[in-house]
């Protein structure tokens, strides 16, 4: 499913909620209209929610959205989210990172995934526990700020002394939770 985020994002562009699965159908001629493009109705219902599914959606797919909402691609889409810049949006529950003291356990949910972590202070995470998640147990990561329904961006990963390049969490649905526990 999408995030709520992006969610709203399409219904502001086409002007309406999309309540129904018949709001769907409208919106896949709007989509086709605007991009040129064609998404199925049934894809778009599972993206909304309205029909069951386990596969991730296509990134083509994801892409034809990111531009009926008027950005270049779907990548281009999440750094218009990311939470070190300021967006439009209305506020959405947030953690920064640095505001969190170090020793403090953070869990992380979202659509197939999960991450545990620890933190080490300074903005860096050591990964305790991953599931269905590109980030390893021990791995080190730079991560500013943690905001539900947004993507999770990381600047930054230390594995096993080797940097490597930022990459994003939770592209599709966002985080849907954050859990915290503090060090007494």
């Amino acid at each position: 499913m999408l995030s709520p985020v992006i969610k709203e994002m399409l219904e502001k562009r086409a002007g309406y909620e999309i309540r129904y699965p018949s709001d769907c159908e409208r919106l896949v001629y709007e989509i086709a209209d605007a991009t040129r493009q064609h998404i199925g109705v049934t894809t778009l219902k599972r993206l909304f929610g309205f029909v069951k599914g386990t596969s991730a959606p296509r990134l083509s797919t994801l892409d034809i959205l990111a531009r009926f909402l008027g950005y270049r691609n779907y990548d281009h889409l999440l750094l218009s989210l990311d939470p070190d810049k300021e967006t439009a949006l209305s506020p959405i529950r947030q953690i920064q990172a640095a505001e969190i003291a170090p020793g403090s356990r953070l869990r992380i949910a979202y659509n197939h995934g999960s991450l545990s972590l620890e933190c080490c202070g300074e903005c860096l995470f050591r990964i305790e526990q991953s599931a269905d998640s590109h980030l390893r147990t021990d791995d080190v990561a730079t991560i500013r700020s943690f905001r539900v329904s947004y993507p999770l961006f990381i600047h930054q990963i230390l594995r096993e002394g080797t940097k490597l390049p930022a990459y994003v969490a939770a592209k599709v649905s966002g985080i849907e939770r954050i859990e915290m526990d503090c060090p007494q």
